[in-house]
């Protein structure tokens, strides 16, 4: 994709692929695997990036794919495709739209986030992720 053409959406792109390529990384280093209700205190500062990255993933993949959409260029129809494939390699339900999925991923994130830092995440508004270029 030319920045040229398509100028806005080639951030909103690096910055979804940074994140499902930090999400990746989290998965691979055993995340899934630490007992989120007994965790180690460096078990649960992990599980807290992750779930920051996670949220920022469903955010930013959210805005993209409805960009997408609503811009309705057959050229980009192979971005909309990959990130229908990849909400359901993360567990995207038969019955759930791509804009369903994402919400209620950042529900779930929200909630995780709450149990492991005490804080109630209702009011959650931002992106706590630094991005690395």
């Amino acid at each position: 994709m030319d920045k040229k053409d398509y100028g806005f959406l080639t951030e909103d792109m690096y910055k979804v692929e940074f994140l499902q390529q930090a999400v990746q990384e989290f998965i691979n280093s055993g995340v899934a695997d630490i007992n989120p209700y007994n965790p180690s205190d460096s078990e649960r500062e992990q599980l807290i990036e992750y779930f920051h990255n996670f949220y920022a993933l469903m955010e930013y993949q959210a805005i993209l794919y409805t960009r997408l959409k609503l811009m309705g260029d057959k050229d980009l129809n192979s971005i909309l495709d990959a990130i229908i494939i990849i909400c359901d390699v993360l567990g995207r339900g038969p019955e759930e739209s791509v804009i369903e999925f994402h919400s209620n991923m950042k529900e779930e994130c929200k909630a995780a986030l709450s149990d492991l830092t005490g804080t109630d995440m209702d009011s959650y508004e931002g992106i706590d992720v630094d991005f690395k270029w």
